[in-house]
């Protein structure tokens, strides 16, 4: 056991006194987890469970939207969404037992397996999300595969948060155009061309959308505030963002308090209009038809409005 303990382990724990700083930081917790035996020869199954960052996917830092909130529990961290798509793992405990019914024997149970598992996309280790069709052998971390195009289904009638990658992902409406369009909620231009794989067509009201915006504005409004900003939508709309792969949050507008403070701060009260009409100009906040105002439409962005027509 000594020799296997200096063949094995030793090389391992030298790399938690690298003088890097990076490295000392991240490798702040070293844990055997299993010994068994391979071929006859005695093997150890290392996994480091590390301060602070998602112990599946590695990620330091990461938009709360696409991974969900990060959750510790005694030497356990981890994204929502990771714990949410790993196919080992079924919330077995009451809401308030381990992280949000997830429990801690069956998440180490889950990281043993996740060990073994090479990433399709950068070949690292903790791969635990798997293609959802059987016979693709593919394995990804979460933030790799939304980096190249998987599908991840929030709300599958069977609940059980199925992924898949880029090859067999679901064909999904996406009509082709010519012509610029913009994304109403970024208020940013579109072109099918070079933004095809990052755009979700609704059909409420024929409108496309970036991803990534759609995603944000969905998962702050949450299902009980969520409408189209364009059509003001809200059955259909939810409908169809669900279908598309974006989480929906089933909870009423979620405020992050340091965003608004923020934005609060820095916010400047003038109109905003391409054409101001107020012979007073843009700063002017008077009554009736010029009163400014903060426009509600967009969550997460505070512009100022006047006037406007609807």
């Amino acid at each position: 056991m000594c020799q296997l303990y200096q063949a094995r382990v030793q090389p391992l724990v030298r790399q938690l006194k690298s003088p890097k700083p990076l490295q000392r930081r991240l490798f702040q917790k070293f844990h055997l987890v299993s010994l068994f035996k391979f071929n006859k020869t005695p093997f150890l199954t290392c996994t480091f469970l590390l301060a602070g960052i998602c112990n599946f996917c590695k990620s330091i830092d990461g938009k709360e939207y696409e991974l969900g909130e990060l959750r510790t529990c005694e030497d356990i961290t981890a994204h929502m969404y990771c714990l949410y798509f790993s196919p080992g793992l079924t919330q077995n405990g009451l809401f308030d037992e381990g992280i949000n019914g997830f429990l801690l024997p069956d998440i180490r149970k889950e990281l043993r397996r996740a060990s073994q598992l090479r990433c399709s996309y950068c070949d690292q280790r903790s791969a635990a999300i798997g293609c959802g069709i059987a016979s693709c052998h593919a394995n990804f971390h979460l933030p790799c595969g939304l980096k190249n195009g998987v599908f991840t289904q929030f709300h599958d009638p069977s609940q059980s948060y199925p992924a898949y990658c880029q090859r067999h992902r679901p064909k999904l409406k996406l009509p082709s155009f010519k012509d610029t369009k913009m994304c109403t909620i970024c208020q940013e231009n579109i072109k099918f061309s070079t933004d095809k794989a990052s755009l979700v067509f609704l059909s409420c009201c024929q409108t496309y959308f970036h991803r990534s915006c759609l995603g944000q504005l969905a998962y702050f409004q949450g299902e009980l505030s969520l409408k189209c900003p364009n059509c003001l939508n809200s059955g259909n709309f939810i409908t169809s963002v669900k279908e598309n792969g974006i989480c929906v949050p089933p909870r009423d507008y979620l405020v992050d308090s340091e965003a608004v403070n923020t934005a609060s701060e820095n916010v400047v009260w003038e109109c905003c209009a391409e054409e101001c009409s107020c012979e007073n100009g843009r700063s002017h906040n008077g009554d009736n038809e010029w009163e400014l105002f903060a426009c509600d439409q967009v969550c997460f962005k505070f512009t100022i409005c006047a006037n406007r027509q609807y």
